[in-house]
């Protein structure tokens, strides 16, 4: 299997260019730091019609989106020519993000971010603030 190790804002990834479609097994021991190459995630890039995106955590469990990742995904795709111009949409399993790649940084669309008193909701995910 060829693969690229990416870091995006301190997240690192096993970035592959697809179609691939590892087990959750096999993504646990790629990221394995002890006894695989070691990450917090991988990342299976596809081109199409579009980009897509295809993120599994470091356990092996599928997650619909990261946006570190989605960082990672568009620089890529730009880089290994799945992408011609530096702004393109990126096909993620929560739909369709917005990305632009420049020289030193990587612009992309997270969704809305709604905050009300002790709820943050960023794109359909809620957190609770924790006082520790």
């Amino acid at each position: 299997m060829d693969f690229v190790k990416m870091e995006g804002l301190g997240n690192d990834f096993i970035v592959v260019a697809g179609p691939l479609t590892p087990t959750p097994d096999q993504v646990a021991q790629w990221c394995d730091r002890r006894r695989g190459i070691g990450a917090d995630g991988v990342l299976v890039v596809d081109a199409g019609e579009t980009v897509r995106m295809e993120y599994w955590n470091a356990d092996g469990s599928a997650a619909e989106m990261c946006g570190n990742g989605l960082r990672c995904v568009a620089r890529f795709a730009r880089l290994r020519g799945m992408a011609t111009t530096d702004a393109f949409v990126v096909t993620t399993p929560i739909g369709p993000r917005r990305v632009e790649v420049r020289e030193s940084t990587v612009r992309v669309e997270l969704g809305s971010v709604a905050v009300s008193p002790g709820l943050v909701e960023i794109a359909g995910y809620r957190a609770v603030p924790v006082r520790v």
